[in-house]
């Protein structure tokens, strides 16, 4: 329905940037120092807009569009524009809105628990109002609003969620692939609930989802009873209006336009959120008293009449956050910055399964993370320090029971419970603390290899497969490939040079006598006779 809507022969879903202006006037958006236009910066060059798309007809979309000065800014005071309160669409102003709309609390009261983050709420109520001007829907759904105009004036994002499995496949070694792969099973997982909270809804999944009458609701206690439920036969013999594309074109247009707006959350601010990112920026957001929003300059930039405004979408964001949310990769980094590595195997530790659980008890993800500051590479997980850790350590388990008598299953770390949180600085105040680190190094460093192995694996589309790809997705994805191997090649040296110095250190060399076994056997793993790597654990 989207996509259609945006680009069919008779496009319904789009308006020309041209009368941005007057709809932001209208309803009290001031523009009175910046104008919607293509910078000169990106006309000149060529290159890719804020969504990683190439520039459209100027009558068609706001693709490559940003916000260019209209005079020379002396203020620093006055701000470029303002947004009023009620025109920034957080989760608090689509619940302000569904009070004088019946039809759109009741989708949301459906929605019920899965209607909790200000992400799904603001993408349900733009689902809503896409429907309501949808021309193929004769009947009327519900209360059209302002936002609607600002749904047209959005471009369609190139995200890789969007990619092609083609297109996919030249990221193939990079972490963007496994990234994008989870993200896609959580949309397919947010669509079928959706499709399940509104599928009884009288008024509307005759719309949605293309049933001649709603199904029957199931009483909870007969889906609780044992009985399952296919939920793909279920809707086999319906023709949805609303489709997975759908729902993933509307996770895109949100993820690339949200900011984390003081005092609301997450939200989408129209004019705002047309300002494109750089590091460090000229202008910055901010709420004024009374909950208006409000673009101004930073006083330490000199701002020309035609020069862009620019804004940071999040200083500290690693590439990949800038690639996945975005669609472009920033030219201001040499390295990404950050990269999240999976964790190894565990193997066949007997205290793999509480560990696991413990990890997901805690909330921690169950990963490394790589990154860089101040020209040092350093490493993150909780969940890899729990898992070189075994019972002569220290480490432990037992059950215990809650004020409710249920069961509860708590770590112990030298006969003392303790949360996975504190387990790092446990470790480093422990004797053994330098051979816990060389542990904990030898399994980042496997790792490491590994990642650089699918990276200098090349792309996984052949040319010779007649394969159609773009030539600009192809330059962001071998730019994707050098910065991630740029940057774990700067790990891998810094880490070999760290274990070296843990193995000639007191502890570990003790260590090693006191089991009497030889340390040059355990640390060179090209000595082995099967070239693998030595675990430590």
């Amino acid at each position: 329905m989207i996509r259609s809507g945006k680009s069919s022969s008779s496009p319904w879903l789009t308006l020309p940037p041209d009368a941005f202006h007057a709809w932001a006037t209208l309803n009290g958006i001031s523009l009175s120092e910046v104008a919607v236009a293509i910078p000169a910066s990106i006309s000149n060059s060529g290159s890719a807009s804020q969504d990683g798309s190439e520039h459209a007809d100027p009558a068609s979309s706001i693709k490559g569009y940003g916000l260019v000065a209209s005079q020379d800014i002396k203020s620093h005071d006055t701000p470029l524009l303002s947004v009023p309160r009620d025109m920034v669409l957080s989760e608090r102003r689509v619940r302000e809105l569904a009070s004088g709309d019946v039809r759109l609390a009741e989708l949301l009261k459906a929605c019920g628990s899965y209607a909790t983050s200000s992400r799904i709420v603001i993408m349900i109520f733009l689902l809503y109002q896409i429907t309501i001007v949808n021309p193929n829907i004769k009947t009327k759904i519900g209360l059209q609003t302002p936002f609607i105009e600002y749904i047209k004036f959005m471009p369609l994002p190139q995200l890789t969620t969007l990619l092609s499995e083609d297109e996919l496949l030249l990221f193939e070694g990079t972490t963007i692939v496994p990234a994008t792969r989870v993200k896609l099973n959580k949309l397919l997982a947010e669509y079928t609930t959706l499709r399940q909270a509104t599928k009884s809804i009288s008024w509307l999944a005759p719309t949605w989802w293309g049933f001649e009458s709603p199904p029957v609701p199931i009483e909870l206690s007969v889906a609780m009873s044992g009985l399952e439920i296919d939920v793909e036969e279920e809707f086999a013999n319906s023709d949805p209006l609303i489709t997975l594309e759908d729902w993933i074109l509307l996770d895109a247009m949100y993820r690339s336009r949200a900011l984390e707006w003081p005092g609301e959350g997450e939200a989408m601010v129209p004019a705002i959120d047309m300002a494109n990112h750089t590091v460090p920026a000229n202008a910055e957001f901010q709420v004024m008293p009374g909950g208006d929003g409000a673009l101004l300059a930073k006083d330490d930039t000199p701002i020309k009449s035609g020069d862009e405004i620019l804004i940071s979408y999040g200083d500290h964001k690693s590439t990949l956050e800038i690639l996945f949310s975005y669609g472009f990769l920033p030219d201001y980094e040499p390295t990404a910055k950050s990269i999240l590595l999976s964790l190894p195997p565990p193997g066949e530790d007997p205290l793999g399964p509480p560990k696991a659980f413990i990890a997901q008890k805690e909330n921690f993800a169950p990963g490394i993370r790589i990154h860089e500051e101040q020209g040092e590479i350093k490493w993150d997980s909780e969940v890899l320090w729990l898992m070189i850790l075994n019972e002569e350590d220290g480490l432990d388990f037992k059950v215990a029971y809650g004020p409710d008598r249920e069961r509860e299953l708590d770590m112990t770390w030298k006969d003392e419970v303790v949360r996975l949180g504190v387990m790092k600085d446990l470790l480093m105040q422990d004797s053994m603390a330098e051979l816990f680190e060389l542990r904990a190094t030898v399994l980042v460093l496997g790792q490491i290899e590994r990642q650089l192995e699918r990276l200098t694996g090349g792309s996984g589309v052949d040319s010779n497969d007649g394969v159609e790809v773009s030539k600009d997705l192809c330059v962001v994805a071998e730019k994707l490939r050098e910065m991630e191997t740029r940057l774990l090649v700067e790990a891998r040296d810094q880490l070999d040079t760290q274990k070296s110095k843990l193995v000639q250190s007191e502890t570990v060399q003790s260590y090693f006598r006191s089991i009497q076994h030889p340390i040059e056997d355990t640390i060179e793993s090209n000595d082995n006779e099967d070239g693998e790597e030595e675990d430590f654990t």
